[in-house]
């Protein structure tokens, strides 16, 4: 019977650092695999340069070819897969990479991936990341409208972030 519209939500501030950076240990006696989750905050959806951000996360940590994956799997050998992406929500977005690695590995693989997202931050990435993550992103264009559950996603990002429908 209720009728009327909500009232406003206070905005929220931007996601502030916790400070240094922290580490929580969960000991599981016997394991011969570790989950390594590193979160950093990010940008809003609605970034200025959210296509930029977009291929610095698929450079880092979108496929198989990204540097985390070929770092932690291919030239370590201390992981089946490892990768990262972002999860927005309405105000900010997370940044989260993630491996499941050997025990003996964890240590070596929380730094590498600090190592490696710091290392994108402050540096360029080559042309052949950037050439190989456009290509990538042009040709799954098809793939965000091939079902009606795809375009019902987009349609539901777009109306959540507030973003124009000329962008679906």
């Amino acid at each position: 019977d209720w009728i009327g519209t909500p009232p406003p939500l206070d905005p929220l501030p931007p996601p502030q650092p916790l400070g240094p950076e922290r580490v929580y240990l969960a000991h599981v006696p016997g394991a011969q695999q570790a989950i390594v989750t590193v979160l950093h905050p990010g940008p809003a959806r609605t970034a200025h340069d959210w296509a930029a951000t977009k291929l610095g996360a698929a450079i880092l940590g979108g496929g198989f070819s990204s540097r985390l994956n070929m770092l932690l799997r291919e030239t370590k050998g201390v992981t089946y897969g490892a990768g990262g992406l972002f999860h927005y929500d309405r105000t900010a977005s997370q940044f989260l990479a993630t491996a499941n690695v050997r025990t003996d590995g964890v240590g070596e693989t929380i730094r590498d991936i600090i190592r490696e997202m710091a290392a994108l931050r402050t540096g360029d990435a080559s042309g052949d990341e950037l050439w190989r993550e456009k290509r990538g992103l042009v040709l799954s264009l098809a793939d965000r409208s091939a079902t009606s559950r795809a375009v019902l996603d987009s349609l539901r990002e777009h109306a959540a972030h507030g973003l124009p429908w000329t962008e679906c």
